[in-house]
């Protein structure tokens, strides 16, 4: 098993082992200790940034201990001195990697009973996301019950209840729509070339009622995957974006734009892109992820997973040694819930792993501040974290 725990921990188990994994988990409370204790020290050793340099050696040394000792087996007394050891040297750098509690909430509904705060949480409910016509016009998109004509084209909602757009004339001067999504929401809509467009929350949408022959350009802010319409004519398909321009002919790509975000970044999942940024074209190809810091201004290219970058859409979300500021804004996009940091240190904790809808967000909470030593109260509509 273990084995299976540090390919899980590392992202490399197939399916199959990550399934037995969880199933061995559920069998015992000691099966769970274990495996908490032993992501404990692969966090301590590989993920977390705010170590002492003693106890960064510390952590990977005892984690390259589990590496070798997988092979040929581990006595339980064995485990036990290795755990004590790695809570007396680096009890402070215990950052839990959410990602392996949250795929079956195999914790159990009562793991936080005894210890989880019990103030009620002020969740901002998913809301309706907001059309804007080219007279400018501000229409919920639950209130279009029927179609309606706009600047040439025909407005309606599909059997799942997104909006969709039908030329029904090309007009020569180009008219513009803009749909805004609430906070902890999400939307699909199709445009008038068959483009297929999931929004994020907090995401906002600019693009024309019909195209041009010229060119298919739309404007975004915060995120959206897209799925292009080919057409005869090869008419390019843009996204602008603040600090980047998307070209595509037809192909499946996610864009993340935030403003508040450090990391801005393209994800290819299907055909080739072409990405502009900062003078530089750059040409991804399916796997491609491009990333532009913008507190430093680099860019890097480099093979990912795309599922963790589109599983938004199923409600799902991932996480990558992410700064805890950076963290709470995704949490309150995500569940609607408002997170602040008592002081702004708090920021150098960075955290690794995946959120579900389903998971109960105080359980988030309750697991972000055990696990890094944290308390949390609530004041007003606001969960507050803080080092007691």
């Amino acid at each position: 098993m273990d084995q299976i725990i540090i390919r899980f921990l590392t992202n490399e188990s197939t399916q199959q082992e990550s399934e037995s994994l969880l199933n061995w988990i559920e069998q015992s409370e000691e099966n769970r200790l274990y495996f908490i204790n032993i992501q404990k020290i692969f966090v301590a050793a590989k993920v977390n940034a705010a170590l002492s340099r003693q106890e960064k050696r510390e952590a990977e040394i005892m984690w390259m201990n589990i590496v070798n000792k997988a092979d040929i087996g581990v006595s339980a007394l064995n485990r036990e001195r290795r755990v004590k050891r790695f809570y007396l040297s680096s009890a402070a750098a215990a950052i839990l990697i959410l990602f392996a509690l949250a795929i079956n909430n195999y914790l159990g509904d009562d793991y936080f009973t005894d210890k989880s705060n019990t103030a009620d949480v002020a969740v901002i409910k998913p809301s309706d996301p907001t059309l804007i016509l080219s007279d400018g016009r501000e229409i919920p998109v639950s209130k279009l019950t029927a179609e309606i004509s706009d600047a040439g084209a025909r407005i309606s909602k599909d059997v799942t209840n997104g909006l969709e757009y039908q030329a029904a004339a090309v007009k020569a001067d180009a008219a513009y729509n803009t749909i805004k999504i609430p906070t902890a929401t999400t939307y699909m809509l199709k445009l008038s070339d068959g483009t297929k467009v999931w929004l994020n929350s907090e995401s906002e949408l600019t693009y024309p009622v019909t195209f041009t022959q010229k060119e298919r350009r739309v404007i975004l802010k915060g995120e959206a995957y897209f799925e292009v319409s080919k057409m005869a004519n090869k008419t390019p398909f843009i996204v602008e974006t603040g600090n980047f321009e998307t070209q595509v002919l037809g192909t499946r790509f996610n864009i993340n734009c935030y403003s508040d975000n450090t990391n801005q970044h393209v994800t290819l999942t299907e055909g080739s892109v072409r990405v502009g940024i900062k003078e530089n074209l750059m040409l991804l190809e399916v796997g491609d992820q491009l990333r532009f810091n913008q507190q430093n201004g680099s860019i890097l290219k480099e093979q990912v997973n795309t599922g963790e970058f589109t599983s938004w859409i199923d409600g799902q979300t991932w996480f990558n040694n992410t700064p805890l500021n950076e963290l709470i804004i995704m949490i309150k996009r995500f569940y609607g819930i408002k997170v602040m940091l008592s002081h702004e240190s708090l920021s150098a904790l960075r955290f690794s792993g995946k959120l579900t809808k389903s998971y109960d967000v105080k359980k988030i909470i309750d697991l972000i501040s055990e696990s890094a030593s944290l308390k949390w109260i609530v004041e007003g509509d606001t969960i507050i974290l803080f080092k007691p």
